[in-house]
């Protein structure tokens, strides 16, 4: 079983992507995989445009980045813009090919914001954003950063602090029984904001994965137990009343993800293809990452037996295309939302109220584009693109 699990957790985190078209593929298939590839050939210069290697680190955006160089310091680069960059190197199989200085930079960066009394890792521009979610994202990026730029974590990691640092024990303290754990997920927006509460537990993950094997199987007896009583009857969880259907679809998304990350099974999940088909069918996407999530969910189902045939395969990745084509920004990336400027949810500022790109909405294009590909083959090796060698090139030029 634990052999299982491990083969369940490295298929959802590795880049499970075909690196070219197989010749024997259905030609509309081909087609519709092609002009999705269109849609990146201006992201991979802007991301060399983001990097800045007197830091180690990426900026979140242009502006943010111009604004920092006119001495406003509010601005930085930061740890999730930084593990973006670094994950589309590796989703695009190009990460081997990185200079050596720039994976350097990177293990310097991350290790640079790492607190030695209890492990955590925090920007110091945005000191006042961290909470207990974003404290276990930060940790997740940053080490994992280090861990595929060859390094290791300066300091250990907050799990294996809980011992002989406050704030590391208060941390964890929902994990120390069912109890516990009950109530604090009873303590999340199930009604209301589904996709808080799916994120909540989404960033867990982790975690979950450190805790000794017995303790780690009783406490997801519990999660699934819970769930259990809350999932609807059209699969999602969130109550169709109170909450948007992007909320509830995203929410679901990141609470089913958890499931599949520690091995478990993923309940109603012809029901759930029904209701997720129906909502990219007839829904307004006007958020990126709510289709970066509805791809996620739709390879999901995939995963644990949905079994799309040829012709939704090719449906769903062209329906996916045309919305992703709503989000071109002007200066190479891709926008959060379509009708206004905004920070990415994690707080980072724009440096001027303008329409651009962000490493946030960016970087889930690009896994957005990558689970299409798994979606429509299911082959799990990387998936490459020509302009790659755009961004290798910066970043050659920038060492």
């Amino acid at each position: 079983m634990k052999l299982i699990t491990l083969f369940l957790i490295a298929l959802y985190i590795q880049p499970l992507f075909c690196s070219e078209a197989s010749t024997d593929m259905d030609p509309n298939l081909k087609t519709a995989l092609a002009e999705l590839d269109k849609q990146f050939d201006t992201c991979f210069t802007w991301w060399g445009q983001v990097y800045d290697p007197s830091t180690g680190g990426c900026y979140y955006c242009l502006s943010g980045k111009n604004a920092r160089a006119k001495g406003q310091e509010k601005f930085g680069p930061d740890i999730e813009a930084t593990s973006k960059l670094v994950n589309v190197l590796e989703w695009t199989g190009a990460l081997d090919q990185a200079p050596q200085a720039f994976k350097d930079g990177v293990i310097k960066y991350m290790q640079k914001r790492q607190d030695p009394q209890s492990g955590f890792f925090r920007d110091p521009e945005f000191a006042k954003y961290y909470g207990p979610k974003t404290l276990n994202r930060a940790v997740g990026m940053a080490s994992g950063s280090i861990e595929k730029c060859g390094g290791k974590a300066k300091y250990p990691l907050p799990i294996e602090q809980t011992e002989n640092n406050e704030e590391a024990k208060k941390h964890f303290a929902h994990l120390e029984s069912n109890e516990t754990l009950e109530q604090w997920l009873n303590a999340l927006p199930w009604n209301h904001r589904i996709w808080t509460c799916g994120s909540s537990i989404r960033a867990q993950s982790g975690i979950f994965k450190a805790l000794p094997e017995e303790k780690r199987k009783e406490l997801l007896d519990c999660v699934e137990a819970f769930y259990a009583k809350r999932q609807h009857a059209d699969g999602y969880y969130g109550t169709p009343e109170e909450d948007k259907w992007f909320s509830r679809l995203s929410g679901t998304y990141k609470a089913l993800a958890f499931l599949e990350m520690q091995g478990r099974e993923v309940p109603m999940v012809d029901r759930l293809v029904k209701t997720v088909l129906n909502d990219l069918n007839t829904q307004k996407y006007t958020n990126l990452i709510v289709l970066y999530n509805t791809a996620n969910i739709l390879t999901i189902l995939n995963r644990n037996g949905a079994n799309f045939n040829v012709e939704q395969r090719v449906d769903i990745i062209q329906k996916c295309t045309a919305v992703l084509k709503q989000f071109h920004a002007k200066d190479g990336g891709f926008l959060t939302d379509t009708a206004r400027p905004r920070p990415s949810a994690n707080g980072k500022p724009l440096g001027k109220n303008v329409m651009e790109s962000n490493t946030n909405s960016t970087g889930l294009a690009h896994k957005t584009r990558n689970l299409l590909w798994e979606l429509a083959t299911g082959e799990f090796i990387s998936r490459t693109h020509p302009r790659c060698q755009d961004l290798l090139k910066a970043l050659q030029a920038k060492d």
